[in-house]
């Protein structure tokens, strides 16, 4: 599982990090912070998207071993 973590997190860096640049410079250009504030927009839906595949996996791996130690399921 946390290997899955750690695999999202740097799934997610890069792009996100390139992002955060071009945001920056348009934040720069236009002199707003809409593009701030969409770009944390952006990365809250990324992490939670993320958060959720972990939550999955560890839920099924759960079920697999509470099924390996003859536990009822729920």
């Amino acid at each position: 599982m946390l290997v899955g973590a750690a695999f999202l997190s740097a799934r997610n860096d890069v792009p996100i990090n390139l992002v955060i640049i071009v945001m920056g410079v348009l934040t720069a250009w236009t002199s707003s912070g809409w593009p701030d504030l969409v770009l944390g927009l952006v990365i809250i839906g990324v992490n939670v998207s993320a958060a959720k595949e972990i939550w999955d996996a560890a839920h099924q791996e759960q079920l697999a071993a509470k099924a390996l130690a003859g536990e009822d399921i729920d």
